[in-house]
């Protein structure tokens, strides 16, 4: 069976992110694959990220593509853009009054894109006629904390404990307690005979010091091949096929010691791993429509995305005794597959354009992440349970961004704010988990040139638990996590 690592346990206080948490009660973790999958903060290129990514009613831009593609039919001529970017990831920890800072550094891809314009000889009805090919990333999940501390009241070993009573050794999982059985981390209670198992920590009430290393990384990101139209210059329509594809990986470490040497064993180290590639495909069909030169109103509907999930772990387990003995013993490493369905959402957007001095761009998307579906999977009766557990988990959202862009000649300031509500339901523990980024930008814009530049920051703090045990003490963690993007495009 799937076992989720209960490692990554995650419960979030107000204003934060993630895409990867579990709650005491849930009954395995695929939701939190589901969830990860379901979550787009919409990167794209410096402009939209600078605005906020409110965009659904104003195109022009290829990071708008991802949200409205309705965006395609705004251009009037053709146009090649490419967006590298560069991450900077500064993360805390205060475990037991302890505190450890980590940074880690990641370059990254935000867009590249080509737009075809094709003009009719009409002045009016239909104008122009516009197709677009390229990558637009959605999601980063870098993240890498390091925690440390002293207790005498905790341990991972009952983690292992809690997985293996009752059960005989050759019927202990050979990725989780059955390594811990194997490296002497966890020893039967020879008081107990078959077919009441029974199983002792050696870490039990005495000073151990504990060293747990956690890094996530990977991202999303969505291929597109789009049509858009122009209308009379007053109505833009759009459409898309997108192939989304996301990876990632998350690394974890946790070493304990006998601080006192009063126990046989010396120390262990538990080390997992998992690494999980999806791909799927989604259709999104949008339309912007201008009143007046002043004013437009933007629409687009985003089908289910249905994806195909690889998952491959492994764990590996270390440890040292008393007497000299070392163990190094590692699982035969295991690989789900499944399938996810996505929420759909709809966004709808207003922008108001004040000729020569700028504009204003808002956008709300709807989003119900109860509807998140697995299926076709290794595991079916987790699957169903999890299914039950999105219904009860989540909830319809309302996400809001804003964005203000102001024109000094062919030089503009942008500046951008994004509030993704939190997708779990009133009542649970992480009820208060929302996004909030805030963004800004400057570029530099000609007839056939432009370059833009962007920085968002998104704030997240958040409360983990290293591993099961209902004396184990939070973790408090905090992240800045800070996106650089940089594009540079040409019309033609």
């Amino acid at each position: 069976m799937k076992r989720l690592i209960l490692t990554s346990i995650v419960i979030f206080a107000a204003t934060t992110l993630t895409f990867s948490q579990l709650s005491l009660n849930q009954p395995n973790g695929y939701y939190i694959d589901g969830l990860r999958l379901s979550q787009n903060t919409y990167g794209g290129t410096a402009r939209s990220a600078a605005l906020g990514g409110a965009f659904a009613a104003l195109g022009g831009d290829m990071g708008s593509f991802s949200i409205n593609p309705a965006g395609i039919g705004v251009y009037s001529l053709s146009e090649f853009a490419i967006t590298p970017g560069f991450e900077m990831i500064n993360t805390s920890s205060n475990y037991l009054g302890n505190k450890n800072t980590d940074v880690d550094y990641k370059s990254n891809l935000g867009n590249i894109g080509v737009v075809f314009t094709y003009k009719s000889n009409n002045t009016s009805g239909w104008i122009s006629s516009n197709f677009a090919f390229g990558y637009n990333r959605l999601n980063s999940y870098n993240n890498s904390y390091y925690i440390e501390g002293k207790t005498n009241t905790t341990s991972m070993v009952n983690e292992f404990l809690y997985y293996s009573q009752g059960k005989s050794p050759q019927n202990l999982d050979d990725e989780w307690e059955r390594l811990a059985y194997d490296a002497y981390v966890i020893n039967p209670d020879t008081t107990a005979a078959a077919p009441n198992y029974k199983y002792t920590s050696p870490y039990t009430n005495i000073n151990l010091l504990q060293q747990h290393k956690l890094v996530i990384s990977g991202s999303s990101g969505e291929y597109y091949f789009g049509f858009g139209a122009n209308y009379n210059n007053q109505l833009y329509l759009g459409a898309s096929l997108n192939i989304e594809s996301s990876f990632y990986t998350e690394d974890l470490i946790h070493t304990e010691y006998d601080a006192n040497s009063v126990s046989y064993l010396s120390s262990y180290q538990f080390s997992n791993k998992i690494k999980t590639n999806a791909d799927g495909f989604n259709l999104k069909l949008g339309a912007i429509y201008r009143p007046s030169d002043m004013f437009r109103l933007g629409l687009s509907f985003h089908t289910p995305t249905i994806m195909k999930v690889t998952q491959d772990y492994s764990s590996q387990i270390q440890s040292s005794l008393q007497n000299g003995n070392y163990y190094d013993l590692s699982g035969p490493g295991n690989t789900d597959e499944y399938n996810v369905t996505t929420p759909f959402s709809a966004v709808a957007g207003v922008a108001v354009i004040f000729k020569q001095l700028g504009l204003i761009s808002v956008d709300y998307e709807f989003i119900d992440y109860r509807s998140i579906h697995f299926s076709n999977g290794d595991y079916e009766s987790d699957l169903q349970a999890a299914n039950q557990a999105n219904k009860n988990t989540f909830r319809a959202t309302n996400n809001l961004r804003a964005g203000l862009e102001l024109k000094f000649g062919s030089a503009y300031l942008r500046g951008g704010y994004a509030f993704y509500a939190s997708p779990y339901a009133s009542g649970e523990l992480n009820k208060d988990a929302n996004t909030q980024i805030y963004s800004g930008g400057v570029g530099y814009r000609n007839n056939f040139f432009y370059l833009d530049f962007s920085y968002s920051l998104t704030n997240t703090s958040e409360k983990y638990y290293m591993y099961y045990d209902p004396n184990a003490s939070v973790v408090n963690l905090s992240s800045n996590n800070g996106n650089i993007l940089a594009t540079i495009g040409f019309r033609f």
